[in-house]
């Protein structure tokens, strides 16, 4: 069980995922946003406003909303599988 500070790792995997989306590599942004989302969810917040930042299509808007909570949903299966 991991009950520490983890304040680090999401600002770490934001960052990271920050320095990629300005050095324009969206697909690693996407998966280090996920990571971070699925480490805290305070980054979401930033996250969804940074993808209504940069798409104006409302369908498109949603797939990138729900592509940076897949991480999150895949720990949560493969945390439940441990376990149970």
């Amino acid at each position: 069980y991991y009950g520490g500070q983890n304040d680090i790792v999401i600002c770490a995997f934001a960052t990271a995922a920050v320095y990629c989306l300005m050095d324009g590599r969206n697909k690693w942004f996407y998966f280090l946003a996920g990571m971070a989302i699925s480490v805290k969810y305070f980054f979401f917040i930033p996250y969804v406003a940074i993808i209504l930042l940069l798409e104006k299509r409302v369908l498109r808007i949603i797939y990138k909303i729900v592509l940076g909570i897949i991480p999150r949903n895949i720990l949560a299966c493969y945390k439940g599988l441990s376990n149970g």
